[in-house]
């Protein structure tokens, strides 16, 4: 008994110099936030989404263009992946008769802040926000998490 007690002390303390020398893991909170856009300028804003310009005119996009529309109808957001440039807003309009919202998608317990992290859009009002660094933004819409997923891809511009 003695000796498998004093077994189960050496791998505890072996793991305990692993943990400490490594760190906790590959998703530590500090290198999300070292890595994420930090404040996205993000607006909610009520008008007819085939009446938009090009640019986000919205308040807090700072006229950023527009890269990618996704539209929420029918509980998805359509497309389910879009790409876009550093600089560029991607513009969320709510065609479906429900309010959804658009939150940054970290998982579980990540201590990150999220970058995008809308109020209720209702039917009809849209959501912008301008990417500020080249990543994966997954998204999820949190009254609908089981039907609602995305993706944006963030790449550098072409200079």
């Amino acid at each position: 008994m003695g000796r498998l007690l004093a077994v189960g002390l050496i791998v505890i303390a072996a793991l305990a110099v692993v943990l400490v020398v490594n760190g906790e893991g590959p998703n530590k909170p500090e290198e999300k936030e070292a890595e994420s856009p930090g404040r996205q300028s993000s607006t909610v804003a009520t008008a007819a989404p085939k009446q938009q310009p090009e640019t986000s005119g919205e308040p807090g996009s700072h006229g950023a263009p527009i890269g990618a529309t996704v539209t929420m109808k029918n509980l998805h957001f359509r497309p389910g992946a879009v790409s876009v440039e550093v600089g560029q807003s991607v513009r969320f309009v709510n065609e479906d008769n429900v309010a959804h919202t658009v939150l940054e998608d970290f998982g579980p317990r990540s201590g990150t802040s999220p970058a995008v992290d809308s109020q209720l859009i209702q039917p009809g009002e849209t959501f912008s926000f301008v990417v500020r660094s080249n990543r994966l933004i997954s998204y999820v819409c949190t009254l609908h998490p089981t039907v609602m997923v995305g993706q944006v891809l963030v790449e550098k511009r072409a200079d």
